[in-house]
């Protein structure tokens, strides 16, 4: 569960304004969910967070390649 916290946003000590993340997830980070239809994968992301007094805006680009045990997704 450690490697998974890297993706968790610290949403309540961020300042207002817009904060970028870029993420490389591989097919370890697939393997923590069970009964998942990937297999293995690599995938880049990108979120660009807005946050404004009374609103968040989440932005996320996604790109990469997958390995699934189903021939139709």
């Amino acid at each position: 569960m450690k490697k998974q916290a890297q993706f968790i946003l610290p949403l309540a000590g961020l300042n207002p304004g817009i904060h970028e993340y870029k993420y490389l997830i591989e097919s370890d980070f697939f393997s923590y969910f069970e009964n998942s239809t990937i297999e293995a994968g690599k995938v880049y992301a990108e979120v660009v967070l807005d946050k404004q007094l009374s609103l968040m805006t989440l932005d996320i680009s996604i790109s990469g390649e997958i390995d699934t045990v189903c021939d139709r997704c």
